[in-house]
């Protein structure tokens, strides 16, 4: 499990241990549509178009390393199942449930950035290898927690 907690609209989002988020999760939050489950989604052309261009964007080899299935999204099967997708897929899947829900994820990012240091963000933005990228917004998720504790404290 990764070091902070994922919410939407006040409720808890899974992730797995690689920090990959649970998309039926995500689901539930948007009130189950059926015409949109992760399974019927990832299908379609759009989603499966980004998540190519994000696999070979990482690199099949990072994939291997660092996630369950050797690829940005997976399905558990059985009683319980869920998919789980990298944080970059899970977006563009929160984002096509619902234009609420699209509202709320960008709304989250907006106050996350504005919390954040910006250059801090640009630099991991402009940022290739994908390993690294992932230990920095770790740090960056820390140095932006004890940002915002210090910054209540003053208040």
């Amino acid at each position: 499990m990764t070091a902070h907690e994922l919410k939407i609209r006040d409720q808890k989002i899974a992730e797995d241990s690689y920090g990959y988020v649970n998309l039926t999760d995500i689901w539930i939050v948007a009130g189950r549509p059926v015409s949109i489950t992760p399974a019927r989604w990832k299908q379609n052309p759009g989603p499966k178009r980004l998540i190519d261009a994000f696999e070979e964007k990482v690199g099949k080899s990072y994939l291997k390393e660092n996630s369950a299935a050797g690829s940005c999204l997976y399905t558990k099967k059985g009683r319980g199942g869920s998919t789980f997708a990298h944080a970059v897929i899970a977006l563009a899947f929160a984002k096509a449930l619902s234009p609420d829900l699209e509202i709320a994820v960008n709304e989250l990012f907006l106050r996350y950035k504005a919390d954040a240091v910006s250059l801090a963000l640009e630099i991991l933005d402009g940022l290739t290898d994908q390993a690294e990228y992932d230990q920095l917004r770790i740090k960056l998720r820390g140095l932006v927690k004890e940002h915002n504790k210090l910054s209540a404290q003053a208040a």
